[in-house]
């Protein structure tokens, strides 16, 4: 019982987040038009950036840790502030980076006023994602979704309210900020209950810095570091080649249905990973993963198409409600964008497993393979079509990556299955112990 109040929590939470994210796009979307719209998917990109390199690998490693029920209490506790002594070194040396050249990347990487003081704020907001990433990896792993959905919705909740205050006092600079306190402000909930509900895995600890403890979690910020240069930074530099190509405003137009987008994916996504990615996590082989693949495709990719449809269809009505008369434009990239987002949740499927099982190389080929895919098919066929052709670009590079990923899983479990019948033929070859064995 106490395991579905905490999915239908969670479920309701994630609703009523994509509720005040769409409320977000509009009141953004009216004030800021369809330039400031473009500008915000550039800061929701390097917001992603941010994220990931604070947390995205490290988080991978302590689910993993937390989720194993043979793993002692006080080697999790070890690792947890062997975790945070790693996440403080990079946070200063991301701080270092930023302090040094932020007007340079400011010019390049966000086109508003106070480009270099946004980044700067970013890069001090690091160490707050890092806990983020930490305190959701050990809630989720303990199978305490309810605090994780708590924590969600009171800072969906506080962002809704910043960016509201920010947009209409100062605009889009105001806007930005308001996004980035909004994210920030789930630390605060996240450690409040989790120091609550788990006194004995949370907080995190004193970090710690001995150099045999920091060499396991280099493994999984490679793995982070690759997804930050893969598909939001290939999204960046889309985003600029189409900018440069056809203005902001079309930047605008294909970054109203991303967000769109990124609304109802939160479903697919926070049930990847609360639900799905501690199962895998807890699965010992690559068959066992692929029974947890089979068990929980059958439900959620069938909840994806369906919603997909239903959005397809209310889509001339979606837009008018949740932008204004200048986006009308975004009702043709509806298809590509759906057809792409059913691809993409059906691949992480399987690529959540390559990670589950510590195949960290094959996961960050992954990550490339899927970047270098959108980027290649963007940059030289879909941005001269305009907003459209960067949409069908992006259905064509996830459908593409699905079978390929599908293809390695199925190779993998053959050689799995191989490896399984060879080693059953060596124990049948083994000789059997008679009476004159000696002992």
């Amino acid at each position: 019982m106490k395991a579905y109040k905490s999915t239908a929590l969670l479920a309701a939470s994630t609703a009523t987040r994509m509720l005040l994210a769409l409320y977000t796009v509009k009141i953004t979307a009216v004030t800021l038009g369809l330039a400031g719209t473009g500008v915000i998917g550039q800061f929701n990109n390097l917001l992603l950036i941010s994220t990931m390199l604070a947390g995205g690998g490290i988080a991978s490693g302590i689910i993993k840790a937390v989720a194993d029920p043979d793993t002692p209490l006080s080697d999790v506790r070890h690792k947890l502030r062997s975790a945070h002594g790693y996440a403080c070194i990079c946070s200063v040396a991301m701080l270092a980076i930023v302090l040094v050249g932020h007007q340079f990347l400011g010019e390049r990487l966000l086109p508003t006023a106070g480009a270099g003081a946004l980044l700067i704020a970013l890069a001090v907001g690091q160490y707050g994602l890092f806990h983020i990433a930490a305190l959701s990896a050990v809630v989720n792993g303990r199978g305490r979704q309810d605090l994780f959905a708590k924590s969600s919705l009171a800072a969906g909740v506080v962002g809704a309210i910043a960016v509201t205050i920010g947009c209409l006092a100062f605009g889009l600079p105001g806007t930005l900020v308001g996004m980035l306190l909004g994210a920030l402000s789930q630390w605060l909930f996240l450690h409040f209950l989790a120091s609550r509900h788990l006194p004995e895995w949370a907080p995190l600890g004193k970090p710690s810095f001995e150099i045999a403890d920091l060499k396991p979690w280099i493994h999984f910020s490679l793995l982070s570091l690759i997804t930050v240069v893969g598909m939001p930074t290939a999204q960046i530099a889309v985003r600029n080649a189409l900018a440069a190509s056809a203005g902001w405003e079309m930047v605008g137009v294909w970054q109203a249905m991303v967000r769109l987008s990124d609304a109802y994916l939160q479903f697919g996504l926070l049930f990847l990973s609360a639900f799905y990615f501690p199962r895998l996590a807890a699965a010992p082989t690559i068959p066992a993963c692929a029974a947890v693949i089979l068990r929980y495709g059958r439900v959620l990719l069938p909840a994806m198409v369906g919603l997909c449809a239903a959005i397809y269809l209310l889509r001339f009505q979606i837009v008018p409600l949740l932008f204004s008369s200048a986006f009308l434009g975004v009702t043709d990239l509806f298809m590509p964008q759906l057809i792409g987002d059913v691809a993409k949740i059906a691949s992480y499927l399987i690529t959540y497993a390559f990670l589950a099982t510590g195949r960290y190389k094959l996961s960050m080929a992954a990550e490339l393979v899927q970047a270098a895919l959108f980027w290649v098919m963007a940059r030289h066929v879909g941005i001269e079509h305009g907003p459209a052709g960067v949409a069908w670009s992006y259905a064509a590079a996830y459908m593409t990556y699905f079978v390929l990923v599908a293809g390695t899983m199925l190779v993998l479990i053959r050689q799995a299955s191989r490896t399984a019948e060879r080693r059953g033929a060596a124990s049948d070859n083994l000789p059997e112990a008679g009476p004159h064995s000696p002992t």
